[in-house]
C-alpha cells in the first residue's frame, strides 16, 4: 500500500487533471468529439429495454463485445429508456473520467518503478494526461475508455507478476484480460504484447524460473474465454466468429489500392508535403490536406489531436502540440535501448504499432489508423519519457523539461477553452 507522501504526485496530478476535465465537460456537448455515439448508446438501450443481447448486425455497434454496454445499461436505466437520455449519458461520460483517473494511476505506478523524482513523475503524467487525445478518450460515451483502462491493467499486472508472483495478482490479470476482450477486441493487442515479450524473455533468459510460461498460460486462458461469445453468439447470428461493421463503412473512407507497403514507408510523410500539411488535422475523408495516405502521419496526429478539429483555441495551439510531441517522441526513441526498462517500454510501443499495422492490412480504412486502438501504448511512452528525463545530458534534459511544461500549460488551456467538433 502507498502512504500519502508516496501518492502526493498522483493526487496533485489528479486534482489538476480533474479541474481541466470539469471545464472540458462543461464546454463539450455529449455528441461532440466522440466516435459513433448513436451506435454506442443504441447498444446500451437495447440491453436495458430487452434484457438480452442484440444480434451482431442489429445496430451499427452491436457486433462489439457486450461488457461496456452491459455495465452502462445499469446506469440510470430509466433515463436511458426515455427520449431525454442526458442524465444517463453524462453519468456514463463521468464514468469514463473515472476510468481515465485509474489509467493515470497505472502509468504513475509504472514510472514509479523507474524513479522517485516527483518532478519527473509529475511532468510525464501531466504531459500524457492533458494531451487532447487522452482527454477525448476519457470523456466520451465510447467503449474505448474501458478497453484502454483494462489494457493498461493487463500490461501493469503482467509486469508485476514477472517480478513478484502471486495467485491473487494472477487472478486479477486473467480478470482484466477477459473483461478487456469483452469490452473491445482491441484489448487483444495488449494481451498479445505481453505474450510476445514473455516469449522473448524466455528465449533470452535460459535461467528463467518459468514465470513467463505462467503469465502466457493465464493470457491464453483469457483469450479462450472469448469462445462462448464467438461460437454461441457471433457465429450463429452472423456466420462469422468476429463480425465487424467494415462492410458498412463509406467507400470514401477506404484507402486507395496502392501496394500496402506504400502506406507504411516513412517517406510517405513528405509526399505532396506543401499541400498535405497546409493544416494540422487528419481529415479522414478525402480532400487535399488529408493525411490518410501515410500511416505515420495519420497515427501521429491521431495520437495527439485525435481525428477531430477545434476552432478554439487558435490553430497555432494544434501546431504547438504536434511539434512538442514530435520532439518528445524522437527524444524518447533516442534512449530506447539505454536500459532494460527503456527496452521494455520501447517493446510495448513497437509491438503496438506492428499489431495496428497488421489490423490495417485486413481493414484498409482511414479509421483503422486511429491511435485509439493502441492508446494502451501510453504506458510505454511514459517509460521512455521518464528514461529520457533521467539519462540524457543535463542541457537536453533541461530543454525537454521546459518543452513539457510549455505543452502542459497549453494543453490545460485547451481543456478549458476548446470549441469545435468537425472530423
Amino acid at each position: 500500500m502507498y502512504n500519502f507522501k508516496e501518492l502526493k504526485v498522483f493526487l496533485i496530478v489528479s486534482i489538476i487533471w480533474l479541474s481541466g476535465m470539469f471545464f472540458y465537460f462543461r464546454n463539450t456537448p455529449y455528441n461532440w468529439r466522440v466516435y459513433d455515439f448513436d451506435g454506442h448508446i443504441q447498444y446500451s438501450e437495447i440491453l436495458a429495454t430487452r434484457h438480452k443481447l442484440p444480434a451482431p448486425y442489429e445496430g451499427w455497434e452491436t457486433w462489439q463485445p457486450p461488457a461496456y454496454y452491459f455495465l452502462n445499461s445499469f446506469i440510470f436505466p430509466a433515463s436511458l429508456k426515455s427520449s431525454d437520455k442526458l442524465l444517463h449519458i453524462n453519468c456514463v461520460r463521468g464514468l469514463s473520467v473515472f476510468y481515465g483517473l485509474f489509467a493515470i494511476f497505472i502509468i504513475f505506478w509504472f514510472i514509479k518503478k523507474m524513479t522517485t523524482n516527483s518532478f519527473i513523475q509529475s511532468l510525464v503524467l501531466l504531459f500524457i494526461a492533458t494531451t487532447p487525445m487522452f482527454v477525448i478518450m476519457f470523456s466520451t460515451y465510447n467503449n474505448d475508455s474501458l478497453a484502454i483502462l483494462l489494457s493498461l491493467t493487463v500490461l501493469a499486472l503482467g509486469y508485476k507478476l514477472y517480478f513478484q508472483w502471486s495467485k491473487k495478482t494472477a487472478f486479477f490479470l486473467f480478470l482484466a484480460a477477459s473483461l478487456g476482450l469483452y469490452s473491445k477486441l482491441t484489448a487483444g493487442g495488449a494481451i498479445l504484447t505481453v505474450i510476445v515479450i514473455c516469449f522473448w524473455s524466455l528465449k533470452k533468459n535460459k535461467e528463467s524460473q518459468g514465470l513467463e510460461k505462467k503469465i502466457i498460460f493465464i493470457l491464453l486462458l483469457a483469450l479462450a474465454s472469448l469462445l462462448p461469445w464467438t461460437l454461441l453468439h457471433n457465429k450463429p447470428y452472423s456466420g462469422k466468429l468476429f463480425p465487424n461493421n467494415a462492410g458498412g463503412l463509406a467507400a470514401t473512407l477506404r484507402i486507395d489500392d496502392r501496394p500496402l507497403i506504400d502506406r507504411f514507408l516513412p517517406t510517405t510523410i513528405f509526399k505532396n508535403f506543401e499541400t498535405v500539411w497546409k493544416d494540422p488535422w487528419n481529415h479522414a475523408w478525402p480532400r487535399e490536406t488529408t493525411k490518410r495516405y501515410s500511416y505515420w502521419s495519420y497515427i501521429f496526429i491521431s495520437s495527439v489531436l485525435s481525428v477531430f478539429h477545434f476552432d478554439t483555441p487558435h490553430i497555432g495551439f494544434a501546431w504547438l502540440f504536434l511539434w512538442v510531441h514530435l520532439i518528445a517522441y524522437l527524444a524518447a526513441l533516442k534512449v530506447a535501448f539505454k536500459s532494460n526498462f527503456s527496452k521494455l517500454s520501447f517493446a510495448v510501443v513497437a509491438l503496438a504499432h506492428l499489431i495496428d499495422i497488421a489490423y490495417l492490412t485486413r481493414n484498409p480504412f482511414a479509421c483503422a489508423m486511429e491511435y485509439r486502438y493502441i492508446c494502451w501504448s501510453w504506458i510505454g511512452w511514459a517509460g521512455l519519457y521518464t528514461n529520457c528525463l533521467l539519462n540524457e545530458k543535463q542541457f537536453l534534459k533541461s530543454v525537454l523539461a521546459r518543452l513539457f511544461i510549455i505543452a502542459i500549460v497549453a494543453q490545460i488551456y485547451f481543456m478549458i477553452v476548446v470549441r469545435g467538433t468537425e472530423s
